[in-house]
């Protein structure tokens, strides 16, 4: 302005930054804020408990009747939480490790999220029928509920970041992979410990361990890496 021709193109109107294609995560993302919002007016001390609850590990359901149930709204919203905020971060991971296109990374990011919640909340049942053993299915999924809880709201933070700021897409896929595993390893660990109160073999719980955590994620990762060609 001052030391130039004094000619300053202005252009016609504003675009949004990141283009078009990314204000439909930007509305999701704003919905896990309603979301986030709408659990704190319906109960002012859930974040609170919720974070107890995560360092609990038997009874967990006996407390989930004296905070907020299974069926509540506030159980509602945050896994409503956790399904947006793991598919946009999975979304995320996807368009920057691997080559895919828009529609096949939206596609299998939603695929692959719900797979993964329809599986892990029915493993309880999954093992009882393995094992032919009565676990105490009610603890078992309060606990992987929890962990849904906890990390739903992560994921939806370091999605917001993502959102706001791209350029920092390379340490941010480490992050969301980095709490995927640890999100995963908390469940197990906590399970592991009400199956063993129950009275059930370390055997079966390494049998369970390898054939349906470990397999699953070699098979994808093989599968991930002869195919598409991405070795992370």
């Amino acid at each position: 302005m001052f030391f130039g021709d004094g000619v300053v193109n202005n252009p016609e109107s504003l675009l949004p930054k990141g283009g078009h294609e990314l204000l439909w995560i930007g509305s999701l993302l704003l919905l896990n804020f309603i979301l986030l919002s709408s659990v704190r007016l319906n109960n002012g001390r859930a974040y609170v408990h919720l974070f107890k609850l995560l360092n609990s590990t038997t009874h967990v359901d006996d407390r989930l009747k004296e905070t907020y149930r299974l069926e509540s709204f506030v159980n509602v919203g945050l896994l409503l939480n956790f399904l947006i905020s793991q598919f946009v971060c999975a979304f995320y991971v996807s368009i920057d490790m691997i080559p895919l296109d828009w529609s096949i990374s939206i596609i299998s990011s939603a695929l692959i999220v719900s797979w993964m919640f329809v599986m892990q909340s029915l493993l309880p049942r999954i093992i009882g029928w393995l094992i032919g053993e009565s676990l105490p299915q009610r603890t078992i999924l309060a606990n992987t509920f929890v962990g849904f809880h906890f990390f739903g709201i992560l994921f939806a933070f370091i999605g917001l970041v993502w959102y706001l700021n791209p350029q920092f897409k390379e340490q941010l896929s480490m992050i969301v992979i980095v709490l995927f595993n640890l999100m995963n390893l908390v469940r197990v660990i906590k399970n592991s410990i009400v199956v063993i109160g129950a009275g059930v073999s370390w055997y079966y719980i390494i049998l369970y361990f390898c054939t349906l955590e470990i397999l699953p994620l070699f098979v994808a990762y093989h599968y991930v890496e002869m195919n598409l060609g991405v070795d992370f």
